[in-house]
């Protein structure tokens, strides 16, 4: 949670370079996460027909419904 604190560390270099560092490293640790939990439940959602194939796909309709471009 941001608060006036963390805002007031923004302020100068040290603390931009500190709170930088901070998202680097929760950056890393979601991907971590998200990596392992893609390996978890590749097999589970394979058993029912959702393949790394139906996924692009199904991906891909949802963003051209939204008219997202990546």
């Amino acid at each position: 949670m941001a608060t006036f604190e963390s805002g007031q560390k923004i302020m100068n270099e040290e603390g931009r370079n500190r709170m930088i560092h901070e998202l680097r490293v929760a950056q890393t640790l979601f991907g971590h996460a998200e990596r392992a939990i893609e390996v978890t439940f590749q097999p589970v959602r394979e058993k029912y027909g959702i393949t790394d194939e139906w996924l692009r796909k199904h991906e891909q309709e949802w963003l051209k419904d939204r008219q997202i471009e990546l």
